[in-house]
């Protein structure tokens, strides 16, 4: 387990956390626990969609499963080159892995994980509890308690029983406008604006989220006023509400801003850029360094210096840097590692 890098510029309003290509283990069982927490998460099933994910989510934490559809060396080339653009150079990234965990040392030779190298395997609670610190490190819940999600393109709505003077029953429906596990608020039909108080309690309420109903009962948790003189009422629901009605509440906010998520990209080119030949490159630049070549310096050189001289027996700088690395790749043939970190 690496080190996490801490931050002072963690921002107010929390980070959206992404797991790319989680394994069956962290999809099915961790990433429920730490909804359940109150993290914000999302799942991109293929890196030839990370870059469009995050390049619509700049400061996110994003956490890749190493394990497969490409080699290690690929998903550390892929994070390499976030830092050459702008939006991608504010995610926190950090790798996952059921078994490469002794390539940690190598890959952090190469790139920074600001959320680390973290094995999965072991005991699931001690797995959850490592990435609640992470995320609490770097600031993922912000100044919020609870996800929230909006519900104006969703079958979410609230129904509440009225009775007249004379005892005769009315179902009253109101569109829900958000939700949380927390709170649900309504837009306040004109029948009941200006009536509602704060502690107003109703008894017997059901729910309807995409079809499913929740019985439960709410209170008037706060009042508010929009811009078009209409009114949101902020109902809380009792502490006794059963913990399958709050699973059930959080699952659907999951569902919907995955469903928001993934239709925000719709129409976005995959990222067809090959890793492998990009993890080629810098595994040359290597050699040359461990070969004693400085790269950077010869990189940096004036032009005139590297220049090429036809007239002379030398070789220019560049050539000789090859020449070393294609030596030293030589001398290490059948020697490297599995991954080619």
């Amino acid at each position: 387990m690496s080190e996490v890098l801490s931050t002072l510029n963690n921002p107010p309003f929390g980070r959206k956390v992404f797991f790319v290509n989680p394994s069956f283990k962290v999809q099915s069982r961790i990433i429920n626990v730490l909804r359940e927490n109150e993290y914000e998460i999302y799942i991109i099933q293929r890196w030839r969609d990370v870059k469009n994910y995050l390049s619509k989510n700049p400061d996110s934490i994003c956490l890749m499963n190493v394990d497969s559809q490409i080699p290690i060396a690929s998903w550390i080339a892929m994070v390499y080159t976030f830092s050459k653009e702008r939006v991608l150079n504010t995610i926190v990234c950090g790798f996952l892995t059921e078994g490469a965990a002794k390539n940690a040392a190598k890959v952090l030779d190469v790139i920074k994980l600001g959320a680390g190298f973290n094995t999965t395997s072991g005991d699931e609670t001690h797995v959850t509890n490592v990435l609640k610190n992470i995320f609490d490190v770097l600031g993922a819940k912000g100044r919020r308690q609870h996800v929230r999600c909006s519900c104006f393109k969703e079958n979410a709505f609230v129904y509440v029983t009225l009775h007249d003077s004379g005892g005769n029953p009315t179902m009253l429906q109101m569109k829900i406008v958000d939700i949380s596990s927390a709170t649900v608020a309504v837009e306040v039909p004109e029948v009941l604006r200006g009536k509602l108080k704060i502690g107003t309690l109703f008894q017997s309420v059901i729910i309807t989220l995409n079809g499913r109903q929740l019985n439960t009962g709410l209170k008037v948790f706060l009042l508010k006023k929009t811009e078009k003189q209409t009114e949101i009422a902020i109902f809380s629901y009792p502490s006794n509400l059963p913990a399958e009605s709050k699973a059930y509440i959080r699952n659907f906010i999951s569902d919907t801003l995955q469903k928001e998520m993934d239709r925000c990209i719709n129409g976005m080119k995959e990222d067809k850029t090959d890793y492998n030949m990009e993890a080629a490159s810098m595994q040359l630049v290597q050699n040359a360094k461990d070969a004693g070549v400085n790269v950077d310096a010869a990189n940096k050189a004036p032009a005139s210096e590297q220049a090429d001289s036809s007239d002379t027996d030398e070789k220019p700088a560049e050539e000789s840097a090859q020449s070393n690395a294609d030596e030293t790749a030589q001398s290490n043939a059948g020697g490297g590692t599995e991954d080619g970190a």
